[in-house]
């Protein structure tokens, strides 16, 4: 019986230390991904443009470029990024704290406040981090004098746990917004594909009609509609006789989808 076999011992020699690093990263960073779309509301079949990621140990960043393509697909994105190469994920607002600048500036406050617009707003957060001074042209301010805030860069959505972050970006192109969409429509034919009880390798004529939106995306990314559905042909009205037939609302707009079993 197995259960009388004794337990193996394990060669510890065979373990890949690095292997079993870069894995937790990539789980780890998949996971805040996840975190960051859903807190923006985005749909995992949404195509977007970048995933931005903190890492805690300089080390890890080696391991990018070996997760790169587990991150892209996990995470529906079209390229990853480290965030030292963008200059952090965190924005600032620098503003003058104006209790312990009035009495001290007086009418130069406002002087001050203008000049901290302006100034480059990740150097001045460092240096109040620091505890270092903060210097502006014509004026020197201790950290207590400049107050700053920090918010997620705009555009962006993060996540972030134990020194580790991660941001999608929420800009939607057109171009991604159709493959979106068609992402979608797939999904859409293939429960259908199920429901009409066709099999797995049936080949089928798809019609979808609905908005001007839905026939551009198809037109964009026919091929892969087709690829995905074994259709051998896609046409934007509906089929008579058609094996299967359903309607949907896909982003606001009602399509029909049919299709017809290939002999």
């Amino acid at each position: 019986s197995v259960h009388l076999t004794d337990w193996p011992t394990p060669d510890e020699s065979q373990i890949d230390e690095q292997l079993s690093e870069r894995t937790r990263l990539a789980m780890r960073l998949s996971s805040l991904g996840r975190s960051a779309r859903s807190s923006a509301g985005l749909k995992v079949r949404q195509p977007l443009s970048e995933l931005v990621v903190e890492l805690r140990h300089e080390h890890e960043r080696g391991y990018l470029p070996l997760i790169e393509a587990q991150l892209r697909e996990e995470l529906n994105v079209k390229r990853v990024v480290d965030a030292v190469e963008t200059g952090g994920l965190k924005g600032y607002n620098i503003k003058p704290n104006l209790p312990v600048l009035g009495p001290k500036y007086g009418r130069e406050v406002a002087e001050i406040r203008a000049l901290l617009a302006e100034a480059d707003a990740s150097r001045i957060a460092a240096s109040v981090e620091e505890g270092s001074a903060v210097t502006l042209p014509g004026f020197v301010l201790e950290p207590g004098e400049v107050l700053v805030e920090t918010a997620a860069r705009e555009g962006y959505s993060v996540a972030s746990d134990a020194g580790y972050a991660a941001a999608v970006n929420t800009v939607l192109t057109d171009e991604l917004r159709a493959e979106g969409t068609a992402r979608e429509i797939v999904r859409l034919v293939q429960n259908l594909r199920k429901s009409s009880g066709l099999e797995i390798s049936d080949r089928i004529t798809l019609g979808v009609t609905g908005a001007d939106s839905v026939k551009s995306a198809l037109d964009s990314f026919e091929e892969y509609v087709k690829q995905e559905t074994l259709a051998v042909e896609l046409g934007y009205s509906g089929l008579r006789d058609a094996d299967g037939a359903a309607e949907h609302i896909l982003d606001g707009e009602s399509i029909t989808i049919t299709l017809v079993r290939q002999a």
